[in-house]
């Protein structure tokens, strides 16, 4: 939509939804806007996405190589499918699990990380110091 009306905008397109020229400017800053805010957590997504789905990724292309059908005996067939569905299942499951993770709640998870790591630096500086005048 932001592409498109900054299009119509350029190249003058279609002379009579040029009439209100005032509010797609309008609405195309606002647009602009909210993409430059979201920008700054597209890396973020980015990591999570391959911290999260490379592995179950990995399992799926295991899990599908691995997966034998004998067609001899219908009962080794019947097992080996069930088995076969838990397995995706549990994959499904996951995914699912991992998709409905709100974004604000792994930038929660991030800060608090980052948190944390500055607490140990500083702990380390700290005692670092203690030990430097207990030597002295």
């Amino acid at each position: 939509f932001y592409q498109q009306l900054n299009c119509e905008l350029c190249t003058k397109y279609d002379r009579h939804r040029m009439q209100d020229k005032r509010v797609r400017v309008q609405l195309l800053t606002m647009m602009s806007n909210l993409l430059a805010y979201h920008a700054q957590f597209e890396s973020v997504v980015v990591d999570y996405k391959k911290e999260k789905f490379e592995p179950m990724r990995s399992k799926l292309k295991e899990l599908v190589k691995f997966s034998n059908w004998d067609l001899r005996n219908y009962w080794q067939l019947r097992e080996t499918a069930q088995k076969s569905h838990r397995k995706l299942a549990k994959l499904c499951r996951d995914w699912k699990v991992a998709l409905q993770r709100s974004v604000s709640g792994i930038l929660a998870e991030i800060d608090d990380k980052e948190t944390n790591e500055a607490a140990k630096a500083d702990e380390k500086i700290k005692f670092g110091k203690a030990e430097t005048y207990m030597k002295m």
